[in-house]
């Protein structure tokens, strides 16, 4: 009875003694991000809307499993506008043509970092659902069309960290830190606190077809600012 005992309690003990020493400083902590999202149009979308979409906008919520990766959710709107669109002369007279795109997507992310440090460049995976939404509009007559497809999003990018260094515990002071935990049953090392900004170059490819372009694509820039509180 008593080897019945030890060989259930053991694998137990033993699992549970490394996911608590696998608890990082990250773990369970939230970073929110802000970002102003800038776009060009790729593909054939650039036959609808050929100008730069500077209408755009995104916002962050992430969960830490581990120092280095996090899973979340982003929110982004994008907006495309083209022009007056008025035909040569050699067309026959013909009204000023305006057309609008404008884009709201949703999705889930997995971001890995390749440094904690104060410098911290990463890579991204992103997925979801995007409605899309087009006006084309010539003097008082409008057409509208509303679609909803799939979109697919990589990005690259880096977070540069701007907390005060006063409050980042260095190396030496962790340790001694969670040598002082263990003492008292405590494992896991005291979480982080950072405010920073990020910069990164983003694709996102759809497979909404809306104005004429199938499989929509555009590509930019962000520049935003992140928080752990």
């Amino acid at each position: 009875m008593n080897g019945f005992r030890v060989a259930v309690c053991l694998p137990l003990f033993l699992l549970g003694n490394a996911m608590t020493v696998g608890t990082a400083s990250a773990a369970e902590e939230v970073g929110l991000g802000l970002a102003y999202d800038v776009r060009s149009p790729a593909g054939s979308f650039r036959s609808v809307v050929p100008d730069m979409g500077y209408a755009g906008i995104q916002a962050k919520w992430d969960y830490y499993p581990t120092d280095e990766l996090s899973i979340g959710f982003d929110i982004q709107c994008n907006s495309f506008r083209r022009g007056p669109d008025v035909r040569a002369p050699n067309h026959g007279p013909s009204p000023p043509t305006y057309r609008n795109v404008a884009f709201w997507s949703f999705l889930q992310t997995a971001r890995y970092y390749f440094s904690t440090s104060a410098l911290r460049p990463y890579v991204e995976i992103g997925g979801g659902l995007s409605a899309a939404s087009g006006a084309t509009r010539a003097e008082d007559l409008s057409r509208r069309e509303v679609v909803t497809g799939f979109v697919f999003q990589p990005s690259i990018g880096v977070l540069m960290r701007f907390s005060d260094e006063d409050r980042v515990l260095s190396r030496a002071d962790a340790d001694e830190y969670e040598a002082r935990a263990l003492q008292i049953g405590s494992r896991r090392r005291p979480r982080e606190s950072l405010f920073g900004v990020t910069v990164s170059a983003t694709y996102a490819f759809t497979t909404v077809d809306i104005g004429g372009a199938r499989d929509v694509g555009f590509v930019g820039l962000q520049l935003g600012i992140y928080a752990k509180p």
